[in-house]
């Protein structure tokens, strides 16, 4: 199994795309998970400078583009004058994803909160079908992600794919050749929604990949794992149960740390990630 991690959303704070994706390479990652969330970053502003670097630190390294993430959120419901300016960077993280070799990129679903979940479930499969042949362009799957709102202040409740049937529902409707699901495990117990339990509702054809991070079940932290209340031992033996054949997948914010810090930091999580790959592939062989 690849052992895969976001660049974070601030590449010019670290010296640029390429130094981020030699960091992760010298912490022993396989691959990384292609952030481009922030609308000010070289990816939108010159992306064949880039897209140069992503190929030069590829060629110093051999780091893969395993995955990316479009901007968030890439569309808001009632606001047109946002929803012009971002349909183009959406689709243009799509053609960056393709270019890189990158197997699926996050495109979030959108909360619409004055609609009723079936019509806000219409209104995302509009916009999702809107993407699908930019993305069968670009040779990549779209996935879809698991979500939640806040309501008040530290207080959190479901609102778009954020639980299995409603997730599960979604995804079914659309064209399973162009996407897939991403299962944020934090998000899930954040709701109250066991990441194992939920595992399990989608399915091996649903779960195309991961956003493992942790939490206290209740805050929306993007911690290691091992560093909250998340049952990691129950998420590798559902993981197994399903046959899951993706990659590990951080999604954990390094930003809070200094960044001499870095380098240790990230060779922590990359073996975490390899003691996750092993445990899923013992759950494997002992099911067998």
């Amino acid at each position: 199994m690849k052992i895969v991690t976001i660049t974070d959303n601030d590449h010019t704070r670290r010296g640029g795309i390429g130094a981020v994706l030699r960091m992760l390479a010298n912490a022993g990652f396989d691959g990384a998970d292609i952030t481009m969330t922030n609308m000010e970053e070289k990816w939108r502003f010159d992306t064949p400078a880039f897209l140069g670097e992503v190929r030069a630190a590829q060629a110093d390294c051999g780091i893969e583009i395993r995955q990316a993430h479009a901007p968030f959120p890439g569309k808001k419901y009632g606001d047109e004058d946002y929803n012009r300016r971002y349909d183009a960077a959406v689709r243009l993280s799509i053609e960056i994803a393709g270019e890189l070799g990158a197997h699926t990129i996050i495109v979030h679903p959108i909360y619409c909160p004055t609609l009723s979940a079936k019509e806000q479930m219409e209104w995302n499969i509009d916009y999702y079908q809107s993407l699908a042949s930019t993305a069968k362009q670009a040779g990549v799957r779209i996935a879809l992600e698991n979500m939640y709102c806040c309501p008040m202040p530290d207080r959190f409740a479901p609102n778009v794919c954020s639980l299995p049937a409603e997730f599960s529902a979604y995804y079914d409707r659309l064209d399973q050749s162009v996407f897939t699901c991403c299962l944020d495990i934090g998000h899930f117990a954040m709701l109250g929604c066991p990441p194992e339990k939920a595992i399990l509702e989608m399915g091996h054809d649903r779960v195309g990949t991961l956003h493992i991070h942790d939490n206290d079940r209740i805050h929306d932290f993007h911690n290691p794992p091992f560093t909250g209340d998340i049952r990691w031992e129950n998420v590798v033996s559902a993981l197994a149960q399903i046959d899951y054949a993706g990659d590990v997948s951080f999604e954990v914010h390094m930003l809070k740390y200094p960044t001499e810090l870095l380098p240790a930091a990230y060779t922590s999580l990359c073996q975490v990630g390899r003691y996750l790959a092993g445990r899923i592939e013992a759950y494997k062989n002992k099911n067998e």
